[in-house]
Parts: C-alpha cells; structure tokens; sequence
C-alpha cells in the first residue's frame, strides 16, 4: 500500500482544509473544491474510519485506498465554491473494463500507463514512462522504434523539433516498412498516430514536416518521397503526404510539380474526407497558378 485518500466525516473540518477562511484571497479564475464522497457496499478497496485510534481524533478521519476509482455524480458552482459528489464505481462495470481491456490486452506496461497519461494530457509524465521502458534491455525493436516515434511526437507539439527529429530518425529504421492497412483518417500535417501500430509512412512524413519547418527543403523532400515508397499506407495517409509535398513544391515556385501531386492527393479522397475542402482548394490553387504560367509561356511565344 503506497498511501491513502484522507477524507473527514466533519463539514467544518473539510472547509478548514478546502480553505474557506481563504477565499478572497484566492486568485481570480480560481475556487476552492469540496470533493463529498458518498459511501456504500460497492466499495470493494479497503477504507477505514480511524477517528478512534488517530493522534487527531477531532478530524473524525477517514482512509480510503489510492486504487478505489470513484464516479463524478454532479458539479456544482456557486459564487466562491465548487462541490464536486462522487460514487463508488465498481471496477468491472462496462466502461472501467473496456479501458482496462484496451490497455492490458498485450500485457500492461510501462507504454501502456504512458499511452492513459498521454490522452490525459500529461504529456511530461508520459514521456517519462516512455523513456523508463526505453530503458529495457529485451524489448524488440519494433516496440522500441514505437517508443521513439511517440516521444518524438510529443516534442513536435511542443516545438523542440531538433529532439523530435531525432527520435523519428532513431524510429525509422526500427519498425517494419508496411502494416496492414488502417481505414482510419489522420489528421494531416503531420500525421498524428499514438496507438500501437505506427506506420513507417507517419515516421518519415513527419520528418519531412519539421526539415520544412526548418526550411531544410531537399531533406523534407526526400523524406516526404521516402514516405510515398512506403507499402500499404492507408489511402488518407498517402494523400496527407501527396499535399504536404504538393505544398512544398509550391513553397518552392515549382508549381507544375505542386498540381500533379495536389491532383494525386484528391485522386485517393472524397468529400467525405474531413479535409476535402482543404486539399481541393490547396490543388485549385497550384492549378491556377500552373495554367497562368502556361498562359504567359504561350503569350511570350506569340509576341
């Protein structure tokens, strides 16, 4: 047991500890929190009431293990206070045990804690676990380049693309160059892909979006190009490829080249593909500008 949940039986003792006497001293945009926990059966994690045998027995404390996983039943805001109701929640209802399947299905690890902090938001701490499972002398490569490609995504978003990009590099050349094809729809530039099966195709697209940040065009080029040589990327991951390259040709006034591969990226879509809209005006706008040029080739031979 690494600890406890101090609660109290008390009102007045939970509003000295919530800091009722502070509230205007507390900062704007901010409230003190009263959590009120209510008890039952389904608690199935120890808990103790030890007002009888504690130092502070006018606390009437309470003791609840840190695994006991509670439910919001109500938030309610008034003008200084937020009161926050839980329930027990019973660890092997629908929902904790789809989670706790999702999770453990290939045996829990420390990826596994660092893919729940992720979709927390705390991308620090995951990056933490991520690194300690690093660490690991028998991990295969293919989980370990995962490894490396998740934390590089985690420095994209945060800007530090030098360590983004050589995580990507260290990823590369440690996962297999094809899985077997995805339906699902990424979000383009880059290619955001946090599960357990990270296309090689997301590695080097990537790679190729922080060279263009860095106005490192031939190296974003050529990573770009790596990527379309990949096998069996979905069809949205290829055409988010296609347009950022098409983009990249157009950044560079080769716009003859930026139309074919924007023609090629609304080749694999529809318009039911969330960025439709995006990728045909993005191929609308280097074919206007190709066939000006073409215009003007034309008119100058003319004269």
């Amino acid at each position: 047991m690494n600890g406890f949940l101090s609660t109290t039986r008390i009102d007045n003792v939970a509003s000295f500890y919530h800091g009722d006497d502070q509230i205007n001293k507390v900062n704007e945009g901010y409230k003190p929190v009263l959590f009120v926990f209510e008890i039952d059966t389904r608690i199935k994690q120890p808990y103790a009431y030890i007002g009888d045998c504690s130092t502070k027995p006018d606390e009437a404390e309470v003791l609840f293990s840190l695994g006991t996983i509670w439910r919001i039943k109500s938030i309610k805001l008034d003008k200084h206070l937020c009161i926050i109701e839980l329930t027990p929640c019973d660890e092997c209802d629908s929902q904790s045990a789809e989670l706790l399947k999702q999770y453990t299905k290939n045996g829990c690890d420390l990826s596994s804690v660092g893919d729940i902090l992720l979709e927390l938001g705390n991308h620090d701490e995951a990056e933490w676990f991520y690194e300690k499972m690093l660490k690991q002398d028998a991990l295969d490569n293919e989980t370990r380049g995962i490894l490396y490609y998740k934390i590089g995504m985690i420095r994209l978003d945060k800007k530090d693309r030098s360590v983004a990009l050589e995580n990507f590099k260290k990823a590369a050349p440690l996962l297999p160059s094809s899985f077997n094809e995805s339906d699902e729809r990424r979000t383009p530039r880059p290619l955001y892909i946090y599960d357990n099966q990270v296309p090689l195709i997301a590695i080097y697209n990537n790679m190729g979006f922080i060279h263009e940040e860095n106005s490192e065009f031939k190296e974003a080029a050529n990573c770009y190009k790596q990527a379309l040589n990949v096998k069996n990327g979905s069809p949205s991951e290829i055409a988010t490829v296609y347009n950022n390259l098409g983009l990249l040709y157009y950044r560079c006034g080769n716009y003859e080249e930026a139309r074919e591969h924007h023609g090629k990226t609304i080749e694999l879509i529809d318009e039911s593909y969330p960025n439709w809209v995006e990728f045909k005006k993005n191929f609308d706008r280097a074919d206007e500008r190709w066939q000006h040029l073409m215009n003007k080739k034309q008119n100058d031979a003319n004269v």
